[in-house]
């Protein structure tokens, strides 16, 4: 008897952290296991030369892009691209990302990084930018297969109104991938005024009218990773 409290704490511990989803989803929606994928070695290749390059160790870029499963020849637009992070690693897996952001310093780290002689000229081809206002990421109607917004949200204005925005530029069934930092502590200088609750988030996106969220707070040990889709019929 005396060994149970020990065996409630292991299966606790072997629960606690799973995928959680909101509403209920087709196994098509699912993220594949098997998604053909660049590997490390490419990743790091691509990201190598970057200043940021040790956020690779907890950022795991490559494991948030496989939420949007096969993106080969598709359009995402990469909302707060920042000086490229995500920007650059897109276009590998045969995409063409829209660099989004109201900064145009930003922007132009990005254009001087991908002119680099060690950046493919193949992969730069494939990345677009766009300076943007800080209510309105000015995207076309139905110009996007995908979204993604890494450690933005919370700089949003009106994180309202900017979702309905995305959706209008999300074709239908088109994925809104979010990532944010979670609300326990982390070894990371990200005051907790500079992050959004997880719940606020799935709030605001059923609000904005997106289905099909999902939740996954395993893969990243200091994010969340939230996945929407635009059910179409605005």
């Amino acid at each position: 008897m005396k060994l149970w409290p020990f065996l409630i704490i292991v299966i606790i511990g072997m629960t606690s952290c799973h995928s959680t989803e909101t509403e209920s989803m087709d196994a098509g929606e699912q993220v594949k296991e098997d998604t053909v994928v660049p590997d490390d070695s490419s990743t790091e290749k691509i990201l190598g030369y970057f200043a940021e390059s040790s956020r690779l160790a907890w950022q795991k870029p490559g494991k948030v892009l496989d939420y949007f499963g096969d993106i080969h020849g598709k359009v995402i637009a990469d909302i707060g691209a920042g000086s490229g992070f995500f920007t650059l690693l897109i276009p590998a897996r045969g995409a063409k990302v829209i660099a989004v952001d109201i900064d145009a310093s930003a922007l132009a780290t990005i254009d001087e990084l991908i002119n680099l002689p060690n950046y493919d000229a193949t992969l730069r081809k494939q990345i677009d930018m766009r300076l943007a206002k800080p209510d309105n990421p000015l995207l076309d109607p139905d110009e996007v297969d995908g979204i993604l917004i890494v450690n933005t949200i919370a700089y949003l204005p009106d994180r309202l109104q900017y979702l309905k925005h995305l959706r209008r530029a999300l074709k239908p069934n088109g994925t809104i991938l979010i990532v944010d930092y979670k609300m326990k502590r982390i070894p990371l200088s990200v005051p907790r005024g500079e992050r959004v609750p997880l719940f606020q988030i799935e709030d605001d996106l059923y609000t904005a009218g997106y289905t099909g969220i999902t939740v996954d707070e395993c893969v990243l040990d200091y994010q969340y990773i939230i996945r929407a889709h635009n059910p179409g019929n605005l």
